[in-house]
């Protein structure tokens, strides 16, 4: 065998030896996927009063996440730091910023590790009766209204009605990943119909088109 051809062998060796396992990381590595599919129960929880008959007191909209890859995401955690809000007599979407909220799953959990190919469910929103003071006539009644609300960090942060455009931001130890969350909510009443409340992902053109 020519010697130079044992001398590229030898080189392919060294950088198979020198290489291989960054390769190797980088095909296993966690893949991170996050949808919110309409047709998952899981996404959509109508949550029933616990001691009365009066129907479904509040509904819970999550994100699903999935690691798609071969190894765990480890120490993982799914942020909100800015919703992007416009209201129904507005034109445009109205940034806002805020200390940073970390999500939580349906058990009120905080992520932790994201196994291959294992469902994550997270909430994200809730939509819940809100009790306002009115005034009627010389009197003040109180009346019933359902706002949304971002929950996160075993607390809620009041949205109330409109289209909101809530960046997700996942971070762990060996990959990151960005969602584009849109939520509409408009009514006053506890109705789930897409006039009323409709969500999906957007992409990032998407987004990035709808808040510029």
């Amino acid at each position: 065998m020519p010697a130079w051809i044992s001398g590229i062998g030898t080189v392919l060796t060294v950088i198979v030896a020198l290489c291989g396992k960054a390769i190797s990381d980088w095909i296993r590595r966690p893949k991170i996927e996050i949808d919110c599919p309409r047709n998952s129960v899981q996404c959509k929880e109508k949550k029933e009063p616990l001691a009365s008959n009066d129907g479904t007191s509040e509904i819970r909209i999550r994100v699903r996440i999935c690691n798609s890859g071969k190894r765990s995401a480890n120490d993982s955690s799914l942020y909100v730091d800015t919703i992007y809000t416009k209201r129904e007599a507005e034109d445009s979407y109205v940034k806002r910023e805020f200390t940073p909220i970390q999500l939580r799953d349906y058990q009120s959990l905080k992520l932790d590790k994201i196994l291959p190919n294992l469902m994550y469910y997270i909430d994200v929103i809730s939509i819940k009766r809100y009790d306002e003071m009115t005034e009627s006539g010389e009197e003040s009644k109180s009346k019933q209204f359902y706002k949304a609300y971002l929950l996160g960090d075993g607390r809620k942060e009041f949205l109330g009605k409109g289209s909101f455009i809530i960046p997700l931001k996942f971070y762990s130890s060996s990959v990151t990943h960005n969602a584009y969350f849109k939520i509409y909510w408009n009514n006053d009443t506890l109705i789930d119909e897409p006039k009323s409340l409709d969500y999906r992902l957007l992409s990032k053109k998407e987004f990035d088109n709808l808040v510029k």
